[in-house]
């Protein structure tokens, strides 16, 4: 069944248009009025710095991306209507459906591709985005006590569960672009946006759902019929689902106009097929919303209701849209501040916790985009192993997810075998031991691979890699600074191994400051090669020479002298700083933010109990059961 002409319209006078995105419709119901966009005071007035992005260059844009800036939320006015009229879908939805977060952090925007994309020196200092500083560990700052008031898309993968759960249908991302997150974690409020082809992706998949969806189906959606009576049961249903709360009043009056205008052209069936399209483009559904009720409007400081309260937690601990036993919590008002941390017991029992905690645990390890590395001849047979080095990682952060997972095992319990052709491949170098270990995540091979460059290994890109996700530092390069790639030095002919290339670095001061406390961690390494496979002998630059694994960790509180991977895993894991800095990860990814401050008491919470306890669920159990969960803030210029 073709829905394009009953639920695309064009123009605020109704003419009918092409059916087709690409001569820029839109739906009906987002040109009138971007009302329906705002639950609970969300509302589409820009940010001041993007106001005249909004209403002035709006209309001179066809298919150029909305500007990244970020909406508020708490504003008493939207857009002028006449700002969105006869625009095409892809803008109307861009514009609108731009991430509500007003974050005081704002991470920097991604660096190059780390792994096996990064053969120059630049790339190998530009890790991605933190807000840590630029050569040591966060200082503490004044309490943050609650987060922004925001509301913000869903990842892919909340996404597709969402609309898995709302009308059984799995759908087709094929055609979404892959989350970067900005170098850091995928979900972040700061960079979820909706642009110009998500939001023509959003439209395709919720079109293609409704009109192959059988009538059985559809019927399914409602404990009424399909019969036009029943047209306000099915959108208070289905909506409610589908928002994760109760409908707005003037929303459901927009769904009933979209329903009577399909039933004026076509017939009933058709309706329900337009309405389903509308539902699966509407912000209620595609937002996270943490603004508060709409009669705390007036307050700096607000609690999330229990609908916005139940959606933050499943979100953000299992991906997806609340089970049924947590909505009907909310409904029944017994989800709140009193209650939080038995419902969080129960959310952490649920199998999709530990599939959402190996998906962090992959993220901070900074191996979800595998695939896309690459190495050349240097090592043979490495395509081959690529699925094995995914499932090996997968394997072991799936294990360490499990109830007794503990961060010291994360760093020290030995790698699973997984595959009879990896295991050769490991050992496939011609200087490779008879045998040896593989410890902790710093012994996945898809770790080190992807740390490393296309033809060698990369001291810098590992050890910016721990310094990094393991001490919350960034090493960056200084301002106005290019240093030349590795390979115009390698082609002096002046070192015998990869490691005295390397300390070339050492020999500038400019250099050394920052490549001193990287290299010397990736020194400890260079057991493995580019590809994670075992070495003892270095013949990357020409010569045949042992490895040398001895070195310093330094600026850390566990400096010590290392003497291979071992002895690096052992520091880390006895590191109070590490601890510290992984329960800020956590909290990154499971409340979707950089923190600005390092007090706000989740993670003030996550980092007792992983220091106590070293348990990773007692760790999420702790950040999730704060009062940072409930508690969001407005600022001055919002309220």
């Amino acid at each position: 069944m073709n829905l394009g002409r009953i639920v695309l319209r064009s123009g605020s006078n109704g003419q009918q248009n092409d059916e087709s995105y690409t001569n820029r419709t839109f739906l009906h119901w987002s040109n009138t009025s971007p009302r329906e966009l705002r639950s609970d005071r969300l509302s589409l007035l820009p940010h001041k710095k993007s106001r005249q992005m909004a209403g002035e260059q709006v209309s001179t844009m066809t298919n150029a991306p909305p500007h990244p800036s970020r909406l508020r939320v708490g504003h008493r006015g939207p857009v002028p209507v006449d700002h969105f009229v006869s625009r095409p879908l892809s803008l109307v939805l861009g514009l609108s459906c731009l991430a509500c977060s007003s974050s005081p952090s704002t991470p920097p925007t991604s660096g190059p591709e780390t792994g096996s994309h990064a053969d120059t020196d630049e790339t190998e200092m530009e890790t991605g985005a933190d807000t840590s500083a630029e050569t040591g560990a966060d200082e503490p700052g004044t309490a943050e006590e609650s987060l922004v008031a925001r509301a913000f898309r869903l990842t892919h993968e909340q996404y597709r569960a969402s609309v898995l759960d709302l009308v059984g249908v799995e759908p087709d991302l094929s055609n979404f672009a892959p989350e970067s997150g900005n170098g850091m974690f995928a979900n972040l409020s700061s960079t979820s946006f909706v642009r110009v082809d998500l939001a023509a992706n959003y439209y395709q998949v919720a079109r293609d759902i409704a009109e192959a969806l059988p009538v059985a189906q559809l019927a399914q959606l409602t404990s009424c019929d399909l019969s036009v009576p029943c047209r306000d049961a099915f959108i208070a249903e289905l909506g409610q689902r589908a928002f994760r709360a109760p409908v707005p009043d003037e929303v459901t009056a927009r769904l009933a106009s979209i329903f009577d205008l399909a039933l004026t052209e076509r017939d009933a069936e058709t309706a329900y097929r337009a309405l389903v399209v509308a539902i699966l483009n509407s912000p209620l559904f595609l937002y996270r919303k943490e603004l508060g009720p709409e009669s705390s409007a007036a307050e700096p400081e607000v609690e999330l209701t229990a609908h916005q309260l139940a959606e933050f937690l499943s979100f953000s601990l299992l991906s997806g849209p609340p089970p049924d036993w947590l909505r009907e919590q909310a409904q029944a008002g017994d989800l709140s501040a009193d209650t939080l941390g038995s419902t969080v017991t129960r959310l952490l029992k649920d199998p999709a916790f530990t599939q959402q905690l190996t998906e962090f645990l992959r993220q901070w390890a900074e191996v979800t985009q595998f695939d896309a590395v690459e190495k050349t001849d240097s090592f043979p047979g490495f395509a081959e192993v690529k699925p094995a080095l995914e499932q090996e990682a997968a394997t072991f952060f799936s294990r360490s997810a499990a109830p007794d997972g503990s961060f010291r095992g994360l760093l020290l319990d030995p790698v699973p075998s997984v595959d009879d052709s990896l295991d050769a491949f490991y050992y496939s170098d011609p200087s490779a031991p008879a045998s040896a270990e593989r410890l902790g995540v710093l012994g996945l091979g898809a770790v080190l691979a992807s740390h490393a460059k296309t033809y060698l290994t990369s001291p810098t890109l590992r050890g910016a890699f721990v310094r990094k996700r393991f001490f919350c530092q960034t090493i960056s390069l200084p301002e106005g600074f290019t240093p030349p790639p590795i390979s115009e030095t390698e082609l002096l002919g002046q070192a015998q191994t990869t490691r005295e290339l390397y300390e070339m670095h050492f020999a500038d001061v400019t250099c050394a400051q920052c490549h001193r406390k990287t290299d010397n961690i990736g020194f400890a390494l260079e057991s493995f090669d580019g590809a994670g496979r075992f070495r003892t002998r270095d013949t990357t630059q020409g010569a045949d020479v042992p490895v040398n694994l001895e070195t310093q960790l330094t600026d850390s509180d566990v400096d010590r002298g290392l003497s291979g991977p071992r002895d690096l895993s052992q520091a880390l894991s006895e590191s109070a700083e590490v601890k510290q800095c992984f329960a800020r990860q956590a909290f990154r990814f499971y409340f979707g933010h950089i923190e600005s401050q390092t007090e706000v008491p989740a993670i003030r919470g996550g980092q007792a109990a992983i220091g106590e306890v070293d348990e990773l669920h007692t760790m999420i159990q702790a950040l999730l059961s704060s009062p940072t969960t409930f508690e969001r803030s407005r600022e001055p210029e919002e309220l």
